[in-house]
């Protein structure tokens, strides 16, 4: 694939990477990770849905009705999970903090039956990519979902009213450093009126053909054909139009 964005830049380099869809197509097992704590993990468990065989997990951070205690959990600090590393271990139903309060990834393992991961962000995004290789290795995941719920990873930290982009952040930031391939997902509508990210930053909605999308939604067919349409080169060449965009309005 060859394509060029806007004011002829070509995009040889797009040839070199794989797209998403052909990221985890051709990998087996899943390690999908909510990377914004709290129920996050929820979204996560919704993509492995359609990814088919994953394991799902979060980090050790919840919200503050939850555990009043700021800032994520260490490992060490948790009780009744196993341990896979410095920074990853698998939870269950009985899977507390420090005072007894159950993550959400506790909740999951117990209504779907299968054990769960916790990820502490502490350690920072060297030692994150580390520990999550690792994890992936011994769980038998040849690829890392790391998926945002909502958006913040997306922002650029200084918008108004934006709460929790620090974990987004730093799991995301890790991405660079994993040797298994990533994938970074938002989980959200796909209504741009209904969301989009914060502030009046420029944004662009990437959409396939219009005829493609009106065949994936017929009857008889996979509605995901339709994002799967979607290039890399599409993308790069949106990302393009956006940078323009801001450049042009500072």
């Amino acid at each position: 694939m060859h394509r060029r964005g806007r004011r002829g830049r070509s995009h040889a380099g797009a040839r070199l990477r794989p797209s998403a869809a052909e990221t985890l197509g051709r990998s087996r097992r899943a390690l999908c990770v909510g990377i914004g704590g709290g129920g996050d993990v929820v979204g996560a468990l919704a993509a492995a849905e359609l990814l088919g065989d994953a394991i799902v997990g979060g980090l050790t951070w919840e919200r503050r009705p939850v555990d009043p205690i700021p800032g994520p959990r260490r490992l060490d600090e948790i009780v009744n999970a196993t341990r896979l590393n410095d920074a990853v271990a698998l939870a269950g139903p009985g899977t507390a903090g420090p005072g007894g309060f159950l993550f959400c990834e506790s909740h999951v393992a117990r209504a779907t039956g299968e054990r769960t991961v916790l990820v502490d962000p502490g350690p920072g995004p060297r030692a994150i990519a580390r520990a999550l290789d690792d994890a992936a290795d011994q769980l038998g995941c040849g690829r890392i979902v790391l998926l945002d719920v909502g958006g913040d990873v997306l922002a650029h930290g200084d918008e108004p009213g934006l709460a929790s982009p620090l974990a987004d952040a730093v799991l995301l930031a890790c991405a660079r450093f994993l040797r298994t391939p990533p994938v970074a997902a938002v989980f959200g509508s796909s209504d741009s009126s209904v969301w989009h990210p914060w502030s009046d930053s420029p944004y662009r909605v990437v959409e396939c053909d219009r005829t493609l999308a009106n065949i994936a939604d017929s009857p008889g067919n996979d509605r995901e054909l339709a994002i799967r349409r979607i290039t890399i080169g599409d993308v790069i060449a949106a990302v393009d139009e956006v940078l323009e965009s801001a450049l042009a309005a500072s």
